[in-house]
């Protein structure tokens, strides 16, 4: 959550900036904001296998491809 906030399901769970929701398949979300905007970046794919490496401005699953 970029900006603002959104609630998850059945507005059990509220999500606010600076935070990450994982969702799983099948819920659904409903986007609400107190304030004149919010920003949300919703990314998908399939789940990781191995461990998540970071460097720098980079993402790897492997220490070898982080050289």
């Amino acid at each position: 959550m970029l900006e603002g906030s959104i609630r998850i399901g059945d507005g059990d769970e509220e999500v606010e900036a600076g935070t990450l929701a994982i969702l799983l398949s099948g819920r659904s979300i409903q986007l609400t904001t107190n304030k004149a905007s919010a920003q949300v970046a919703i990314l998908g794919g399939q789940t990781a296998v191995r461990p998540i490496l970071f460097g720098g401005p980079f993402v790897m699953d492997s220490a070898e491809m982080l050289t």
